[in-house]
Parts: C-alpha cells; sequence; structure tokens
C-alpha cells in the first residue's frame, strides 16, 4: 500500500489514524507530548509505528490486573 494512503494525527489525548478513508481514533488515558511523538513506517516490512512520550513522566503509572 502506497504511504500517500495513511493519515495519522496525535492530540494530547487521542490518535487518529485514516488508512484508505477508514478512519481508526485511540483515546489514551494520559496526555502526550505531540511535538516529541513520532510516526514513522517501516520501509522493509511497512509497519506502522507511532512512539508517543507522557507530557508528564512523573506521574504514577496504574497498574491493570
Amino acid at each position: 500500500m502506497d504511504t500517500s494512503l495513511i493519515d495519522a494525527n496525535v492530540h494530547p489525548k487521542l490518535v487518529s489514524v485514516r488508512v484508505k478513508d477508514k478512519l481508526t481514533q485511540m483515546k489514551l488515558f494520559e496526555e502526550v507530548s505531540v511535538e516529541k511523538s513520532e510516526i514513522k513506517r517501516s520501509q522493509v516490512t511497512g509497519i506502522l509505528h507511532i512512539k508517543m512520550p507522557k507530557a508528564n513522566p512523573s506521574k504514577d503509572l496504574v497498574s491493570l490486573k
């Protein structure tokens, strides 16, 4: 699939990815730093990698069990 068919956006509490006019949105539990976020697509495998560091990393993590 051509990379021009993919549109990904990172917002402080939301990530949206549109592939071939189909939209997927994910709500985030914690705020992320939009300026430090990275969106890359592997040229070999085609996998889309979205790296989003937390805006407030000093906050305690809540573990899910």
